[in-house]
């Protein structure tokens, strides 16, 4: 049980983490800057949940480096 609870903790904090980011990214940091990337990506967010949020790891925040 414990396994469970430390592995659904982190996968928490991966789905924050990505939540915090696509909230703070500008829409020209997305790969394709099309018009209201960063809305698509905050429903992907809201509502895939851990399987959002590991896309968005993969498409957007592996592959493009914030400029701060």
């Amino acid at each position: 049980m414990l396994v469970v609870g430390v592995f659904s903790l982190l996968v928490f904090a991966l789905w924050l983490w990505m939540l915090i980011d696509v909230i703070s990214r500008e829409e020209k940091d997305f790969p394709s800057s099309g018009s209201d990337q960063k809305v698509l990506w905050i429903l992907i967010l809201v509502f895939g949940n851990w399987i959002g949020a590991f896309v968005y790891y993969l498409v957007v925040f592996k592959k493009s480096p914030k400029s701060k």
